[in-house]
């Protein structure tokens, strides 16, 4: 692929994709006790999942991106 990027940007992105995917792994962790408190509660779990969905996606998609980069 084609892509121009400076080393020092991918190690920036790369500490952003990693505080993404922190963010969601912390957010896993305490979203388990959260879930178990609002189980009456439908709607709020599975925007809380789809958060988690999106900020591990990010860090992913951005470590990917990076690796690809450099390749």
């Amino acid at each position: 692929m084609m892509c121009k990027v400076d080393p020092n940007n991918i190690s920036i992105l790369r500490s952003v994709a990693g505080v993404f995917l922190l963010c969601g792994f912390i957010s896993i962790v305490l979203g388990k006790t959260y879930c178990k408190r609002t189980i009456t509660r439908i709607e709020e779990p599975i925007s809380f999942w789809g958060t988690v969905a999106i900020y591990l996606s990010l860090g992913i998609m951005m470590l990917l991106g990076t690796y690809v980069c450099q390749h």
